[in-house]
C-alpha cells in the first residue's frame, strides 16, 4: 500500500531530532542545520498534517533561540520555505477545496478518548499494562531535574495543538480528522508520559519492555486479527471468490455484479490471478434497470455479488428480492461478498438472525391525486438498534405505462416530529423492462444521526405526477454488518 503516513512519521520524528539540536545543543554543527532545512523541507511536501506539524515546530523555535542563532534560524526557514515553493500550488488548491472529499463525517465529542482506544487495540489490558508500567517507574525511579519540563510541555503541546485544530476545522467547516491525522504527533505525547523517570536497572527495564511487547503483539493479532484484516481485503478477496464460485456451482446460470465506486480495482486483482470473467460493473452511474436487464439476458438463477468502498446496500437489498437464497455470505473491511440463489440449495451457510421483518403491507393503490402512500411506522424506542444494524425497505411496484416519477423514502423524525434524517431511493434507478420491479432503501445506522428516543421512523412511497401506482408488497426490517466491516477503526465485538 503507497500511503503517506509511515514516511510522515519517519520525516516527522527525524525534523524534530535535528530541531532540537538546532535549537538547544550548545554548539549545533553546520550539518545539523543541513539535516535540518532538508528534513524540514522534505516533511512539508508528505502530507497536509507534515506540513502543519513543520510549522508548529518552527514557530515553536522561535520561542527558544535569540541572537546570532536567531538569525541562522530566520535563514533555514527561508531556505525550507524556497524548497517549498513547488508545492505552493498544490497547497493552495487543497486550502481552497477545504476537505478531503466529503467522505468523513463529523468527529463525536468523544473522539480522543476513542482515539486512545483504537491505540491500545480497544484492550483495557494493554491500556493497563502501560499504564501500571508508566506509574510503577516514574514512582520507584522519578527524574528530579526540571530540565525536561520545556520538552514535557512542548511534547503536549504539538500534540494538543494539532489534535483541536483538526477537530475543530472538522466542526466548523469540513471534517478532515481521522486516527491517521493524529499519527505524526502521537509519539510525541508518548514522550511524554514516559519522561517521568530517569535510570533504573537493567532487569527492570528489559521486563518492562517484555510485558509490553508481549502485551502489545498478542492484543494486535488476538484481539485486533491484525494479520487476517491487513492482509485479506475485499478488492483481493472477492475476485478470488467469484473465480472459486463460478467453477464451483457451474451447473447453474450464473451472473456476476460487482459495485463498487470504481471496479477498475476488481479489474487490477482479477489480472493478478490471470483470469478475469465477465461481470457487470455496477458504479455510482448505473441504475438497478441495467442490472436486471443483464440479469435477464444471462437468465440467471445464482448471483454472485460483491461490494467494496462505502458501496450503497440498496441494490443488494433489491436484488435480494429475486435471489432470497443466500448460499454463502463473507465480509471483510468495508466489502462484503454475496452468493445467492432463487432456488433454495444446500449450503453450510446457516445464519437464522440476518434479517428481522419489523413490517409489511399487503397490496394498495396510489391514486393519481395522491402524493402519498401508506407508511409503514415504527417508533424509535421499541427498535434495539446498535451501530451495525442496518435498516431496509423494499416494495415491489407494479407500471403498465412508464415509471412514475416517485421514490421509496425513509424518513426519521423527532419526539416533537421535526425532521431527524432523510433519504429517497427514485424508482427510475430500479425499474427494468418488465412490468413488476422492486425498489429498496437501506441505511446502516452508523451513518445516521442518533436516533431519538420517541422518535418515529417512516417507510412510504412519496409520489410526484399523476400516475397510478400498484404496490404488491412493502416490507421493512432490519439486517446487519459484520463488525469486521468497520474492524480497521473499531473493535471486533
Amino acid at each position: 500500500l503507497a500511503r503517506p503516513y509511515a514516511p510522515g512519521l519517519f520525516f516527522s520524528l527525524a525534523t524534530a531530532w535535528f530541531w532540537t539540536k538546532v535549537v538547544f545543543d550548545n554548539n549545533p554543527k553546520k550539518q545539523d542545520w543541513l539535516w535540518f532545512v532538508l528534513l524540514m523541507a522534505i516533511n512539508n511536501y508528505i502530507h497536509a498534517f507534515t506540513l502543519f506539524f513543520d510549522l508548529l515546530v518552527a514557530a515553536t523555535g522561535l520561542l527558544f533561540v535569540k541572537g546570532k542563532r536567531l538569525r541562522l534560524y530566520l535563514l533555514a526557514g527561508l531556505a525550507i520555505l524556497l524548497l517549498y515553493l513547488p508545492g505552493i500550488s498544490v497547497f493552495l488548491a487543497q486550502l481552497g477545496r477545504g476537505d478531503i472529499g466529503g467522505w468523513l463525517s463529523k468527529p463525536k465529542p468523544d473522539f480522543l478518548l476513542t482515539f486512545i482506544q483504537y491505540v491500545f487495540h480497544f484492550s483495557n489490558w494493554f491500556l493497563a499494562t502501560v499504564v501500571t508500567i508508566v506509574l510503577y517507574l516514574s514512582i520507584k525511579y522519578y527524574a528530579h531535574s526540571g530540565k525536561k519540563n520545556k520538552f514535557r510541555w512542548i511534547g503536549l503541546g504539538w500534540f494538543l495543538v494539532t489534535f483541536l485544530v483538526a477537530y475543530l476545522y472538522s466542526l466548523w467547516r469540513s471534517p478532515i480528522i481521522q486516527y491517521s491525522t493524529l499519527l505524526f504527533v502521537f509519539p510525541f505525547l508518548l514522550m511524554v508520559f514516559f519522561s517521568f523517570f530517569d535510570k533504573m536497572p537493567n532487569g527492570t527495564r528489559w521486563l518492562s519492555l517484555a510485558l509490553i511487547l508481549f502485551t502489545g503483539l498478542f492484543t494486535l493479532i488476538v484481539n485486533r486479527q491484525h494479520y487476517v484484516e491487513m492482509y485479506r481485503q475485499g478488492f483481493d478477496q472477492i475476485p478470488a471468490h467469484v473465480i472459486n464460485d463460478l467453477k464451483r456451482y457451474s451447473g447453474n446460470n450464473i451472473a456476476v455484479v460487482l459495485q463498487a465506486p470504481d471496479t477498475r480495482m476488481f479489474d487490477y486483482y482479477f489480472e493478478k490471478y490471470t483470469e478475469k470473467p465477465e461481470y457487470f460493473k455496477l458504479e455510482k452511474r448505473n441504475d438497478l434497470s441495467e442490472v436486471n436487464r443483464y440479469l435477464e439476458n444471462h437468465h440467471a438463477d445464482m448471483l454472485l455479488f460483491g461490494w467494496g468502498d462505502y458501496a450503497s446496500l440498496n441494490y443488494l437489498k433489491a436484488l435480494q428480492v429475486n435471489f432470497p437464497y443466500v448460499v454463502e455470505r463473507l465480509d471483510w473491511f468495508n466489502s462484503e461478498y454475496w452468493v445467492l440463489s432463487k432456488k433454495k440449495i444446500a449450503t453450510r451457510y446457516h445464519n437464522t438472525e440476518e434479517e428481522t421483518v419489523l413490517g409489511s403491507l399487503k397490496k394498495s393503490v396510489i391514486p393519481s391525486k395522491s402524493s402519498y402512500g401508506k407508511a409503514i411506522k415504527l417508533h424509535s424506542d421499541s427498535l434495539a438498534l446498535n451501530k451495525n444494524a442496518v435498516l431496509y425497505a423494499t416494495a415491489v411496484i407494479k407500471s403498465d405505462t412508464i415509471v412514475p416519477d416517485a421514490s421509496l423514502v425513509f424518513d426519521l423524525r423527532g419526539a416533537q416530529r421535526n425532521s431527524v434524517f432523510w433519504s429517497a431511493s427514485p424508482f427510475d434507478q430500479f425499474a427494468s423492462q418488465d412490468s413488476t420491479f422492486t425498489v429498496a432503501v437501506s441505511l446502516r445506522v452508523r451513518d445516521l444521526p442518533s436516533i431519538p428516543k420517541q422518535g418515529i421512523l417512516k417507510f412510504y412511497i412519496w409520489k410526484k405526477d399523476q400516475t397510478v401506482i400498484h404496490v404488491d408488497k412493502m416490507e421493512v426490517g432490519l439486517s446487519r454488518i459484520y463488525p469486521s466491516e468497520m474492524g480497521l477503526y473499531e473493535p471486533f465485538r
